[in-house]
């Protein structure tokens, strides 16, 4: 033992420990202020210039994964109470979210097993736009929520319910958000409808199992449900509107009086869901905002009163069903059409039913019957348009949450193509392999050197699935579902179904082995789990071939009687010897062919899996 060990001056009286070493301390603004620096000069060849192009396009039609759904994140700017705080605890409310279009990259201190390593990681997510704390309501509206106005105005449109949805946690922004697209698409409504056209407007908040009209005085409404499956919210009053400003005054008249209180994160924050509707009666065409209330965790709401308590648990309780909801509609576009969504649990995705049943034309479409009092929400067709707009905070101490938002947010994205049964597109490829990238060597992200890789590998993809995953324990799992890798699964004996693995016996040899195929009744997985003895015993070889060369075994010791005289009843009878022994000739030549066709058949699955190994 050294001199140092022995007077304590060296590392090895020091105990081995999976705790964060305290000497390597994590300087997270730094670090993420110096990766935005590096990352800058990139991020002009992360995008081509069509991704661009199409982000300023304001079409009346979106390309999108689920029906009509865009999704978008929004980061907010970080509030002047929160700036003072910093400067006194600069370590706790840092700066971890950073956007560049349509990236989001959530920054955090990289951990493995527990362990803290001092280094920054930044995990990639991509969406159709995201939009950063610079970012004005302007820019938002002209991107998320103009398109949707432009297809409601469209007087061929009929029927059309376009929805757009803000999610995320309390103090995320999310009504500052609804309250500048409600100001502008007002004014594009007004300077480019007709004059036929007649804008009418209703305003009701969602409280647990409660409806209140926020434009009639808080009037308590119920939902229901006809025999149709159309969601009728009765009482609900609407406003005809002729002038700006008479629309403006109902909007705003109605968020005063919605229900609010103040929270730990937002000194004002919403305690509900609050649904503005535009509709226009000629065309029945409406547009949809709905501004859910912001989730909260357990220790977020320990200095809250017993009624902010139960308000916070029918909130969760009404996002978790919509969270529910979501994953069963990509689960039913995906692997399972008979998946049933109950929109039922929550009177938020009894309203927002619509939002779920895209694409189905079968859905029977109905108006609005506002005579009676009643309001009909019909169910959505083909031309329908949703947008979800996830907003974020930027703090350290709200990363759960909006990492929480984020991943919701890219559920929502697409239907995952892990569970569908396509091949991807080189586009996705492209992206996929980006995203991968921009988290362990972001200078490898560019179009064109992913590009120039999937070109190198084409065909080849799943060489580059096990060369990436070698280098870097991990894997775009996409690169599996490229064209190249499903052929050559195709070519894996393993994931031969029955009818796959007898056609490939038939054509072995030119149908030397034909009599033996309906003996397999079984998968190409199942054949391989099997020993050469059992195969031979399949084909009729058995264990009773070593018999026949075997003097001490009973069969051949019973052959040889044969030979022999028989004694019946004292009476002597010579038995046809030759005879048996050619039968028994023939019984042996016959299995012991079996048993040869059971080897040739095992080697010959054999050499094929050694060959699709290669």
């Amino acid at each position: 033992m050294s001199a140092n060990a022995i007077d304590g001056k060296g590392d090895a009286q020091k105990p081995f420990s999976f705790h964060f070493n305290q000497n390597n301390v994590f300087h997270g603004e730094e670090k993420i202020s110096e990766w935005r620096n590096n990352i800058s000069t990139l991020y002009p060849n992360l995008v081509k210039e069509e991704d661009n192009n199409n982000n300023n396009n304001n079409n009346n039609t979106m390309d999108t994964d689920i029906g009509g759904l865009r999704i978008f994140i929004r980061k907010r700017p970080m509030f002047t109470k929160t700036i003072q705080e910093k400067m006194l605890n600069e370590e706790t409310n840092y700066d971890t979210l950073t956007m560049l279009d349509p990236f989001a990259f959530i920054h955090s201190e990289h951990e493995k097993l527990g362990v803290k390593n001092g280094k920054l990681r930044s995990i990639p997510y991509r969406f159709h736009g995201t939009f950063n704390e610079d970012s004005t309501n302007h820019d938002l509206y002209t991107k998320t929520c103009q398109p949707l106005v432009n297809n409601i105005l469209n007087i061929e449109n009929t029927n059309i319910e376009n929805t757009i949805i803000c999610y995320g946690q309390t103090g995320g922004g999310k009504t500052f958000t609804q309250v500048g697209l409600y100001d502008f698409a007002l004014h594009d409504i007004f300077e480019k409808k007709s004059k036929d056209q007649i804008l009418s407007i209703s305003f009701f908040e969602n409280c647990g199992d409660r409806v209140f009209d926020l434009s009639n005085n808080r009037n308590e409404m119920k939902i229901q449900e006809d025999a149709n499956g159309n969601v009728i919210v009765n009482g609900l009053k609407w406003h005809d509107c002729n002038s700006i400003e008479e629309a403006s005054k109902i909007v705003k008249e109605g968020s005063k009086l919605r229900a609010t209180h103040p929270t730990k994160n937002n000194p004002d924050s919403s305690r509900s869901h609050a649904l503005c509707q535009f509709l226009f009666k000629n065309t029945n065409n409406k547009l949809i905002f709905v501004d859910l209330a912001g989730s909260e965790r357990k220790k977020d709401v320990r200095e809250h009163s017993l009624e902010r308590i139960a308000e916070t648990q029918e909130i969760n309780w009404s996002l978790g069903t919509l969270k529910q909801c979501v994953r069963d509609l990509i689960e039913k576009n995906s692997i399972n059409p008979k998946k049933h969504l109950n929109f039922r649990n929550s009177k938020l995705t009894l309203l927002l039913k619509k939002v779920f049943v895209v694409g189905n034309n079968n859905e029977k479409k109905s108006s609005d019957n506002n005579t009676d009092g009643k309001n009909v929400t019909s169910s959505n067709n083909h031309s329908n348009l949703s947008v979800f707009i996830g907003c974020v905070s930027p703090l350290l101490k709200d990363r759960l949450h909006t990492d929480a938002t984020i991943k919701y947010m890219e559920e929502l994205m697409s239907v995952d193509i892990y569970l569908q049964n396509r091949v991807a597109t080189e586009e996705e490829l492209i992206k996929h392999l980006q995203l991968f990238y921009l988290e362990y060597c972001p200078k490898k992200a560019t179009r064109e050197f992913v590009s120039s890789i999937l070109n190198k590998f084409k065909g080849k993809e799943y060489n580059l699935y096990k060369g990436i995953k070698k280098k870097y324990r991990h894997a775009p799992k996409i690169l599996l579902m490229s064209a190249g890798a499903i052929d050559r699964q195709k070519k894996n004996p393993l994931k031969w179904n029955v009818s796959k693995l007898k056609n490939w016996m038939r054509g072995l040899e030119n149908g030397k082995y034909h009599e033996y195929v309906e003996r397999f009744n079984i998968s190409g997985s199942k054949f391989f789990s099997l020993s050469v003895h059992d195969i031979i015993d399949r084909c009729g070889g058995g264990s009773h071939c070593a018999a026949f060369n075997d003097a001490e075994h009973s069969l051949y010791d019973g052959v040889a009687n044969h030979n022999e005289d028989i004694v019946i009843d004292d009476s002597t009878i010579l038995v046809n010897a030759e005879k048996i022994n050619d039968d028994f000739e023939d019984e042996k030549a016959k299995i012991e062919r079996n048993a040869e066709a059971g080897k040739e058949i095992f080697e010959a699955f054999r050499k094929l899996r050694i060959e699709y190994n290669k």
